[in-house]
């Protein structure tokens, strides 16, 4: 479709860079840095060109116009391809190049035809064509590029444009794309449209694509089929985000919760195989367990800090009791050692002996949850206390 005069109702257009040739007489020997902006009712093309003393727009003809060439532009302070630069090594006196030329104070950044004069090394003697030998200048190799002569002109393209709407009942959606322009950039370059602009039409929002009938085409699928399902599946995901923070603002607010530390060696227990645990604890107590592996404690930097949130102070403390691992030491007596580990156990008393501990009491260290703790404290005390009894026996 022709949608000639609607140019003017879009924003955030984003343009394909171009080359103009602003004087179309035979002695016109520079193509100058644009950007596209529209294609007119009539055929012609809308340009933006940027001096020092800035920028404006041009109405050209398309014949005026061409595309550039793919890759990085020599001369621009890009790194040219390794094609690119093995050709430029190749000059000879006699060859033409294009040169390219700074923007100034009333002339947008371009290319003029020149003549290689002399090669030195890295530098090219050089003049420029239709100019008089007094203009001859020296630059480097990556300041030229073989010439392009007319390239593809836009008017060897048939340019149409189509807008593609934006689903009317999605207001959310059009807002959003609204707010995040730079998707427009992305699509103008993976499709190779001359433009991408988001625009508001009597029927509500659309994108206005400016192209060529393949890139338009183009364009309409990858916007289809990728950007309106991404952006639609960001905002779904944003909607959830919020309100997972709203909850979690209330629990702070209204709730309860706890903080402990917890040694990173247990944590993949705490977690369990793909989350288990974590997801079996979440569920049974109703509350929120948080492993937070960039916080640390200060009083211990090896403790990873664990929140537990909830609805109510029980629901809190019983997930922590299925949640928390807890190292304790339990005091033994050198005679209880070999009583309560067993004579399968030699080993510890071996290791013992071999490290030369020196404390009056010897430690049992426990890991587990806290009513394991207790329980297992339970059964080793009454267990040691059985020991005389035991000895006694031993005596009759």
């Amino acid at each position: 479709m022709t949608a000639g005069g609607l140019a003017s109702e879009a924003s955030d257009a984003f343009g394909s860079p171009l080359e103009v040739r602003l004087s179309t007489g035979v002695g016109s020997q520079t193509w100058y840095e644009a950007t596209f902006r529209d294609l007119t009712a009539g055929g012609s093309i809308l340009l933006c060109v940027s001096c020092i003393a800035g920028s404006r727009e041009l109405e050209v003809n398309a014949n005026q116009v061409r595309l550039l060439p793919a890759g990085p532009p020599a001369g621009t302070g890009q790194e040219a391809t390794a094609s690119e630069a093995a050709d430029l090594e190749l000059l000879q006196p006699d060859d033409l190049v294009e040169i390219y030329r700074p923007h100034s104070q009333s002339h947008p950044a371009g290319w003029t035809l020149g003549i290689v004069r002399t090669v030195r090394a890295s530098f090219l003697y050089l003049s420029l064509l239709g100019a008089s030998r007094e203009a001859d200048l020296v630059v480097r190799r990556r300041e030229v590029r073989r010439p392009l002569g007319h390239g593809q002109l836009l008017s060897s393209l048939e340019l149409l444009k189509r807008i593609v709407p934006i689903p009317s009942n999605d207001a959310e959606l059009a807002s959003h794309l609204a707010e995040n322009t730079g998707w427009l950039q992305q699509l103008r370059k993976e499709a190779s449209l001359l433009s991408a602009s988001l625009l508001a039409t009597e029927h509500g929002h659309g994108v206005l694509l400016v192209g060529d009938s393949r890139s338009v085409s183009l364009g309409v699928k990858v916007l289809n089929t990728v950007h309106l399902v991404c952006k639609a599946e960001i905002l779904r995901c944003n909607e959830r985000l919020s309100l997972l923070r709203k909850q979690l603002l209330e629990l702070d607010t209204h709730g309860a919760r706890e903080e402990f530390g917890m040694d990173d060696s247990l944590v993949g227990r705490l977690i369990g195989k793909g989350g288990q645990n974590l997801q079996r604890v979440q569920e049974q107590f109703e509350v929120n367990v948080e492993v937070m592996s960039e916080r640390r404690l200060s009083n211990n930097p090896n403790q990873v800090s664990i929140r537990i949130s909830g609805a109510s102070a029980e629901a809190v403390a019983e997930a922590r009791r299925n949640t928390e691992f807890i190292h304790m030491q339990l005091p033994l007596l050198d005679e209880q050692v070999g009583w309560i580990l067993g004579k399968d156990f030699q080993t510890i008393q071996e290791v013992a002996r071999k490290a030369e501990l020196v404390h009056e009491l010897k430690v049992l260290e426990l890991c587990g949850l806290q009513d394991n703790l207790d329980s297992a404290v339970l059964l080793i005390e009454t267990h040691a206390d059985y020991m005389p009894i035991y000895e006694e026996m031993r005596v009759y």
